[in-house]
């Protein structure tokens, strides 16, 4: 029962960092008006802030071999707590970079690490189940929150007043981290570095592994399984995220008015965290890949989002965007579960690097983007840079369809290159639910 505590404890962390920080949309015009800012300039407050909470991965994962989970969150949660303080007092935008985008970009890197690698550490038989439960929580918060920040900017009529409020939000549900008993990780660290033994290469081939606590470990790029889950992540996010972003502009080329449109997303949240339930429980049967579940689902995605484009109604788009949702809530479950699970020796590297190098893909529209673009930050920041650079492809064509059918194509893509396993021979040990020790269970009891 302790485990689940733990589960919606950290999954409460998540809501708080990475729920607001999702929900940037929200204060864009109300920044654009404040600041007499145009919208492209005001779009990259929320972008640097995504981008750096994924780009500091190994920085929070650091933190958390070095200290723990429990004080990494509460580390991440202070840098929110205090972001949000700070930045209801700014009067330069320019400063909003550094007090929100720098500092509450590294508090929900710290709260994303952590989370992921405390399942890690109390739950077995479950791992992928919690797992779902965890990440339901980035796609609940931004549903919670959303609603929750325009109403209180509207009631309040001050975005300073919810930034106030929203700090003490913040720290109340990071404090929730004091339930991330650090006994259970010491008592983990103590029975690897005591003499784990790990099968390597031919079943004749034996060796100890003692995970080094270093802030950049590069021996998991030896691991073939962790190259192909941390490439494939890097490939499919430069098109999965796009329907996000311009699903609501195609749909007004389609004749569908955007308040109609918008409506479009109420079914994506829920679908996306049903999905993300549904491939917890779907993983957790030691029968199921968890790599084929990844593949299926970017499948699905890039698949869906090609056909998309050959729609011409309403209900079309809405069969879309539940197709779709569910695909995405596969997605995110799958990944965070492989993440967990590739190299149980070496999670917080592997999420370091992940993190890190997806963000570079996440940053990497800019350059390409156009003058004029009006679409970013429509109601999703996830992939506001590559938004950017489909603007501009859209611009210049004048229609949607072919970006649409270049981003379905590259996350098809993406969804083959784990088919590299193939060649590998351990591929079933390296991606296998992790085997509890028989008589074994976690410190609080057996999740």
């Amino acid at each position: 029962m302790w485990s689940w505590l733990v589960c919606a404890c950290a999954t409460m962390t998540w809501v708080a960092s990475l729920g607001f920080l999702f929900s940037f949309g929200i204060f864009l015009p109300v920044f654009m008006n404040y600041f007499n800012e145009s919208r492209e300039a005001t779009a990259w407050l929320g972008s640097v802030g995504i981008a750096l909470a994924f780009f500091t991965g190994h920085l929070s994962s650091a933190l958390v071999t070095r200290f723990g989970c429990r004080v990494t969150t509460l580390i991440g949660g202070a840098f929110c707590v205090v972001s949000l303080i700070t930045s209801s007092f700014v009067e330069n935008m320019m400063v909003l970079f550094f007090t929100y985008s720098l500092l509450f970009g590294l508090g929900s890197s710290c709260t994303f690490s952590a989370g992921l690698v405390v399942i890690g550490k109390y739950f077995k038989k479950r791992q992928s189940l919690a797992t779902g439960v965890l990440t339901a929580g980035h796609g609940g918060g931004v549903l919670v929150m959303g609603p929750t920040l325009e109403a209180l900017v509207r009631i309040t009529g001050s975005w300073q007043t919810t930034y106030r409020i929203m700090a003490g939000v913040a720290f109340v549900l990071c404090c929730l981290a004091v339930t991330f008993d650090p006994n259970v990780e010491s008592d983990d660290d103590g029975t690897d570095n005591q003499g784990k033994e790990e099968a390597i290469g031919d079943d004749n081939t034996i060796k100890k592994v003692s995970p080094k606590k270093q802030l950049v470990d590069i021996s998991v790029w030896k691991e073939l399984p962790v190259v192909a889950i941390i490439v494939a992540a890097c490939v499919v996010e430069i098109g999965h995220f796009v329907p996000q972003i311009h699903l609501i502009r195609y749909g007004e080329d389609l004749g569908i008015s955007a308040e109609k449109g918008s409506k479009l997303f109420i079914y994506y949240g829920l679908c996306s965290a049903i999905g993300r339930l549904l491939a917890g429980i779907l993983c957790n049967n030691e029968k199921i890949n968890p790599f084929y579940a990844f593949q299926a689902a970017e499948f699905v995605a890039g698949l869906s989002t090609i056909l998309v484009t050959l729609t011409t109604t309403y209900t079309s788009l809405v069969i879309y965007i539940i197709v779709y949702g569910l695909s995405d809530g596969f997605f995110f479950t799958s990944l965070s579960f492989i993440l967990l699970t590739v190299s149980p020796l070496k999670t917080p590297a592997v999420l370091g690097w992940e993190m890190m190098l997806t963000s570079a893909f996440l940053a990497s529209g800019p350059p390409l983007a156009g003058i004029g673009n009006n679409l970013v930050l429509k109601l999703h920041l996830q992939s506001v840079n590559k938004a950017q650079s489909v603007c501009l492809l859209a611009d210049k064509l004048g229609s949607y369809v072919l970006p649409f059918q270049v981003a379905g194509g590259i996350t098809l893509a993406g969804s083959f290159i784990p088919f590299m396993l193939l060649c590998d021979k351990r591929r079933g040990k390296a991606v296998s639910i992790p085997e509890q020790e028989e008589g074994s269970k976690n410190l609080q009891g057996e999740a």
